[in-house]
């Protein structure tokens, strides 16, 4: 059973937890550009850095800048 803890709670807050891990994630997404299929690398605020032509390319090209990529549907 869980006991609650004498401790003070820290408060996160949605913008704290928002920011976790945002310096090392990039979001890789399909998308279409000038008409053709695309996969877009997004920062995890939002903000697109590049556009590949394949998924593969796209998770090559992060992996490649040292940031963890992770697919968005």
């Amino acid at each position: 059973m869980y006991e609650k803890s004498e401790q003070t709670e820290a408060a996160i807050t949605t913008e704290i937890l928002a920011s976790l891990g945002a310096d090392h994630l990039v979001y890789i997404k399909p998308m279409l550009i000038d008409g053709q299929p695309q996969f877009g690398i997004f920062s995890a605020g939002g903000s697109q850095i590049a556009a590949a032509p394949t998924r593969e390319v796209a998770f090559a090209l992060a992996v490649q800048n040292g940031v963890e990529p992770v697919s968005v549907h």
